[in-house]
């Protein structure tokens, strides 16, 4: 039977998993992708697409850069920043858009649909941006094929589980 999310059928997920799985143009023509999502192994891999996205951006909001309809993901680093969001209904590893900003206040609108006012602090090292994302941030995720890029592929294939969770990431497209 095949999965609901894509066509991948259990013997191949298993195929995945045991690194026998032969990889179609399909597959092969995710890697290295530049993307809307852009999956990773490495923080450090992760970091240097990030970067490279947005370097060019002028404006800064409490130490990241940030333009108005960019991506960013929820990485409470600061325990006292859970108690905070969780009032709010923020939750870590939630997606956003940013929306607007001032020099105190930043606007977000969330993947739930609600809009959000963070002040500077309470933003700060909170944030980070969200074109890339490591293989462990998008487990659970559906990504549609053609919004997918895979990175770190030297790693992946050798490591089955690594290989099987990048794989069913990928949705059909809508």
């Amino acid at each position: 039977t095949l999965n609901y999310r894509n066509f991948y059928t259990i013997e191949q997920y298993d195929a995945m998993k045991k690194l026998k799985f032969k990889m179609t143009d399909f597959e092969k023509n995710l890697i290295n992708k530049p993307s809307y999502y852009n999956i990773t192994i490495s923080r450090k891999t992760r970091d240097k697409i990030n970067d490279a996205i947005t370097y060019k951006w002028a404006d800064t909001f409490a130490g990241l850069k940030v333009k108005r309809g960019g991506r960013l993901i929820a990485d409470f680093s600061v325990l006292s920043s859970y108690v905070k969001f969780n009032e709010m209904n923020l939750y870590n590893g939630m997606f956003f858009n940013i929306i607007d900003y001032d020099v105190n206040n930043i606007k977000l609108k969330g993947e739930n649909n609600m809009t959000y006012i963070i002040n500077s602090s309470l933003f700060k090292n909170n944030f980070s941006h969200a074109y890339a994302l490591t293989l462990f941030k998008a487990q659970g995720m559906t990504i549609e094929y053609d919004k997918l890029g895979l990175w770190d592929f030297n790693i992946m294939e050798n490591d089955g589980r690594a290989l099987y969770t990048a794989l069913s990431r990928i949705g059909q497209k809508k």
